[in-house]
């Protein structure tokens, strides 16, 4: 499982993705990147730790966040590349 997490300057946008398939998406209050809003996110977006392979980043200051978290790998994205890669898979 994959989860991609877009920090705002008030909100962030979670999505999970199961393989290729979408499972679901949310919005929480977020007052910018840090590990306690993504630990935030994760909790609220019901996202079971365990199956998790990645976590994809996007958004304000995603970049001074870590290499990783709990041994998962942050794999950092421009936003302009998210949108992209976004809209490529949807015209699949």
């Amino acid at each position: 499982m994959i989860v991609g997490l877009d920090f705002g300057i008030t909100n962030l946008d979670g999505a999970m993705l199961n393989g290729q398939t979408f499972q679901r998406g949310w919005r929480v209050e977020c007052p910018g990147a840090s590990l306690a809003s993504l630990e935030a996110a994760l909790v609220a977006g019901g996202v079971a730790l365990g199956a998790l392979t990645a976590i994809g980043t996007t958004g304000g200051k995603h970049r001074e966040l870590p290499a990783s978290w709990n041994s998962i790998p942050l794999v950092k994205v421009s936003e302009a590349d998210a949108v992209g890669r976004g809209g490529l898979q949807l015209a699949n």
